[in-house]
């Protein structure tokens, strides 16, 4: 029986890389029900002509748009919305996933129905050309590496009902630590699978390269972690 899974795509001025994120959802491997939601959210380079371009020729992708910018975790929520599928799978632009990355994750869920989430490793691939940034430490591309991240991640609409939406005010990679928190707290069964399921590309305009803007917002992520389990831990003294 094939299984339906929504991905979901946040683009943002994305137009040099959307392309072979987009192509390498098409290569997976496996009989999937594939529904693709693109957000354009609020894009100034060419990124919406190329995304309705591909749509034209892949009627499995659907392109959203936001007429400002309003952050990936809006644009995740949103595409989220749209869909209807029992899974939900997230890519970002600049990411590529393995072929054979659904066939890994998805029979996890088949085996048990009690499973929310499932992620897998994650390996940097330096651009041709590009030393390697200070925000990227040395060991990060020696190997593969743990990949709690959303191109990593593959949900039950369950557990996105469970868990919640991303904070959309949360910014720059702390939506996502902060909805891993939450799906801990809320008891969302977890599995990770050895083997890599995406490759992370390391360019000159990544996101993860403002690292200052990215500590602040995962502290504040933190900080609201804390202060929710605040007045529970108080209850319980």
């Amino acid at each position: 029986m094939s299984i339906a899974i929504d991905v979901v795509i946040p683009v943002h001025n994305g137009a040099a890389f959307i392309g072979r994120a987009i192509d390498g959802v098409r290569a997976q491997e496996g009989d999937w029900q594939l529904r693709v939601f693109a957000i354009d959210d609020g894009s100034t380079d060419d990124s919406p002509r190329l995304l309705e371009s591909l749509a034209r020729k892949w009627p499995q992708l659907t392109v959203l748009s936001h007429i400002a910018p309003r952050g990936a975790a809006a644009a995740r929520n949103r595409g989220v919305a749209a869909g209807a599928a029992d899974f939900i799978a997230f890519l970002d632009q600049d990411d590529e996933w393995v072929p054979h990355k659904l066939l890994l994750q998805i029979p996890l869920f088949v085996a048990d129905p009690t499973l929310m989430y499932a992620v897998g490793q994650q390996r940097f691939v330096l651009a041709e050309g590009l030393d390697r940034p200070a925000w990227c430490r040395r060991e990060w591309l020696d190997g593969p590496q743990a990949g709690f991240l959303p191109s990593a991640l593959v949900i039950r609409r369950a557990a996105w009902k469970l868990v919640g939406p991303l904070d959309e005010t949360l910014l720059i990679g702390a939506d996502d630590v902060e909805w891993f928190a939450r799906a801990r707290d809320r008891g969302a069964k977890a599995a990770a699978v050895p083997e890599v399921v995406v490759h992370r590309h390391i360019h000159a305009r990544n996101a993860s390269s403002d690292t200052e803007a990215s500590n602040r917002a995962i502290l504040q992520a933190v900080r609201r972690q804390l202060l929710t389990k605040g007045p529970s831990n108080r209850d319980r003294r």
